[in-house]
């Protein structure tokens, strides 16, 4: 078996799994992260101004790419992201 992998029980036997796998957030996981309704993070994401996925009629996003997101933003907007929501 290869280094980067190991055995995960789904019930009816063992599968490999990646080490390195990267759950994806629901709507409501990933707006808790950005302090944000997911309602106005879906709407990003329908306008695809943020980095995301929809499968089966719902929205899933990466915590890596979200963290790639917010950094983009401070480096092209002056301030951050994220002082703005401590000053509101």
């Amino acid at each position: 078996m290869n280094t980067a992998t190991k055995n995960a029980d789904n019930g009816r036997g063992t599968l490999p799994v990646a080490k390195n796998f990267e759950p994806l957030l629901n709507s409501r996981e990933a707006a808790t992260l950005l302090r944000m309704h997911h309602k106005t993070l879906e709407k990003k994401a329908r306008r695809e101004q943020i980095p995301s996925y929809f499968y089966n009629g719902r929205w899933f996003f990466r915590q890596s790419e979200l963290d790639g997101w917010l950094q983009s933003a401070v480096h092209c907007g002056g301030q951050s992201v994220r002082e703005n929501w401590r000053n509101q």
